[in-house]
């Protein structure tokens, strides 16, 4: 925004950096030497950075010098969880009862 013929003014938000993540990676692992389950390895991350700046210049004829100066803010979240299955597939089996 100019504030005179040669001095200018901006200020403003913006992002930096935009974090949305979600990974499962499959692993057998092996318990008590004998037992293997497959484990689920989850990824997450969510959140961002953005910087909130303001800044002037000036001219000279046909030169030009500015400054700026920003203040960056925000989050990002980040966590791994290790995910047990609670029975494998086919490994526990139903009667109905009285059979």
């Amino acid at each position: 925004m100019p504030l005179s013929p040669k001095w200018g003014l901006n200020f403003g938000i913006r992002p930096l950096t935009r974090v949305n993540y979600n990974v499962d990676q499959l692993e057998e692992r092996t318990f008590f030497d004998t037992l293997k389950l497959n484990t689920v390895n989850r990824f997450e991350g969510s959140g961002g950075i953005y910087q909130a700046y303001v800044g002037s210049g000036i001219g000279f004829g046909g030169f030009s010098v500015g400054v700026n100066i920003g203040y960056l803010f925000g989050n990002v979240t980040k966590s791994t969880s290790l995910l047990f299955p609670l029975a494998r597939p086919g490994s526990m089996t139903s009667s109905p009862p009285g059979t």
